[in-house]
C-alpha cells in the first residue's frame, strides 16, 4: 500500500466545541467465499460520551482511499444490519433492536451501550471526487454531505457503516502477490501475499491530500478486521494482533450474502455457503485504543501470508510445448543442416567439424528464442483461461437470474 487512507472533517464557520470522538472498524475481506470478491467495509461510530454533537461541529466528513472507485462500488450496509443475528456478529456482543423506521434503528449493545444506525443515500448524499495521487495514479475521496451530518444530531452514539466493492485494479490497493519465476514449469509452488493497511499516515498521503486544510478527528479506537482463507498461512506481522478466530456461519451468513433485501446473491455465494466455505475463514483482528493523555493519530497493519497454488495443467501445457518446440527446433536444425550442406558443400568436405560448430551454434539460438518467448506464451494462455472462466460463470449467473424472473 503506497498511499495511506485519511478520514477528517470539515468543521462548521463558527462552531464552539469539537466534534465527538470516533471509533473506526475496518474490515478487509479477500476472496470472500469465491475468488475475486474483495471488499473493504468502514464503519464509523461517533461517541455520545462527551463534546457536542456532530451537527454542531461539523459541516461534512470525508474519507479518502488511495484508488479509483466508482460511486457505484459505494455501498450502504445499514440495510443488512436490521437484523439481531448479524449485528451480534459486528459488534461482537449480544446486541437488540428497540426501535426502526426507514431512516434509521435503535439497539442496544448488552446492558451498556445503545446507538443509532442511520441509513444514507449514497447517490444523493454522498460526493464522489476522484484526484491525482501519483501521476496516472487516482485516488477517491467519498465525501459525506451536511445533511448526514445533521441528522447526525444529539448526545447519543451514532454510527454508519459502508462498503467499497474492489476490482481487480483496487484490490492491488491492499495487497500484492509474488511467485517463483518459473512456476509455469512446476506442478505446484507456493504464492507469497502481502497484505497492507495504513490509516492517516500522514507521510504516505499523496500531495492532492496532503496540501488540503485536514481536521483530524480524536480517535477512541482503531479496529482493523483482516478476512482470509484459512488455507493462507500467516508466516509474519508487523505487531501482534489482538485476538484470531475462525468465521461463526451461523452469525455472518446473512452479512456474507452481500445484498440488500429482495436482491438475489451471486449463485456462487449462495453454493459457496451451502458448501460450509465460510467455516474456512479466518478473522485476523488488530485493536489500538487511547489510553489517558496518549493520542491515535495514525494506524499501520503489515501481515505476510503464503499459499501453496496446485500447478499441475499449466505444467502439463508447459511440458507440452516444450517437447512441440523441442521438436520444431529438430526439424529446423534438419532444415539448416541440408541448406549448408548445399551452400558450403567443399567447405564442409574439407572441415567436418565446421558443420558440428554450426548446428550447434543455430540449435542453441533456438532455444534461447524458446526459453525467451515461452513464459509470455504460456502467461497470455492462463489469463485466456481464467478470462474464459469469468465469461462462462457471468452467463451462468445471468441464465439463473432470468430463469427466476
Amino acid at each position: 500500500m503506497k498511499h495511506s487512507i485519511a478520514f477528517w472533517y470539515e468543521p462548521l464557520t463558527k462552531a464552539k466545541c469539537q466534534p465527538p470522538k470516533v471509533e473506526l472498524h475496518f474490515n478487509l475481506w479477500r476472496d470472500l467465499l469465491v475468488p475475486d470478491s474483495n471488499f473493504f467495509d468502514v464503519g464509523i461510530k461517533f461517541l455520545g460520551t462527551d463534546g457536542c454533537d456532530l451537527s454542531e461541529a461539523a459541516n461534512s466528513f470525508s474519507l479518502f482511499i488511495p484508488g479509483r472507485l466508482e460511486k457505484h462500488q459505494f455501498l450502504d450496509l445499514s440495510p443488512l444490519l436490521r437484523e439481531q443475528q448479524t449485528l451480534n456478529a459486528i459488534f461482537n456482543d449480544v446486541v437488540s433492536i428497540r426501535a426502526q423506521n426507514e431512516n434509521h434503528l435503535e439497539a442496544a449493545i448488552g446492558t451498556t451501550e445503545t446507538l443509532t444506525i442511520h441509513r444514507i443515500s449514497v447517490t444523493d448524499e454522498v460526493e464522489v471526487e476522484q484526484v491525482v495521487v501519483d501521476g496516472s495514479t487516482t485516488g477517491t475521496i467519498f465525501k459525506f454531505s451536511t445533511p448526514i451530518c445533521r441528522r447526525l444530531s444529539g448526545i447519543k452514539t451514532h454510527y454508519i457503516r459502508v462498503r467499497c466493492s474492489l476490482d481487480n485494479t483496487t484490490r492491488q490497493i491492499f495487497f500484492s502477490d509474488s511467485e517463483p519465476s518459473d512456476w509455469f514449469f512446476l506442478s505446484s509452488f507456493v504464492r507469497t501475499e502481502l497484505t497492507e493497511f495504513r490509516w492517516n499516515e500522514r507521510r504516505s498521503f499523496p500531495v492532492a491530500i496532503a496540501n488540503r486544510p485536514l481536521n483530524f478527528f480524536s480517535i477512541a479506537t482503531v479496529h482493523y478486521f483482516l478476512v482470509r482463507d484459512v488455507k493462507f498461512e500467516l508466516i509474519s506481522a508487523h505487531t501482534d494482533f489482538h485476538k484470531i478466530r475462525r468465521l461463526e456461519d451461523h452469525l455472518w451468513e446473512n452479512y456474507l450474502h452481500g445484498t440488500l433485501p429482495g436482491d438475489y446473491p451471486d449463485w456462487r455465494v449462495t453454493h459457496a455457503l451451502a458448501q460450509g466455505k465460510a467455516r474456512e475463514m479466518i478473522i485476523y483482528h488488530w485493536r489500538i485504543r487511547s489510553t489517558g493523555q496518549s493520542r491515535i493519530d495514525d494506524f499501520i497493519a503489515f501481515a505476510k501470508f503464503r499459499v501453496p497454488i496446485p500447478n499441475l495443467p499449466i505444467f502439463a501445457i508447459a511440458i507440452v510445448c516444450l517437447g512441440g518446440a523441442g521438436n520444431a527446433a529438430y526439424g529446423l536444425i534438419g532444415i539448416f543442416q541440408t541448406w549448408i550442406e548445399w551452400l558450403w558443400q567443399p567447405a564442409l568436405a574439407t572441415k567436418p567439424t565446421t558443420r558440428a560448430v554450426l548446428e550447434t551454434l543455430f540449435a542453441g539460438l533456438i532455444l534461447l528464442a524458446l526459453a525467451w518467448f515461452s513464459p509470455l506464451v504460456v502467461t497470455r494462455l492462463t489469463a485466456l483461461a481464467a478470462r474464459t472462466k469469468d465469461l462462462v460463470l457471468d452467463l451462468l449467473y445471468f441464465i439463473k437470474r432470468k430463469l427466476r424472473c
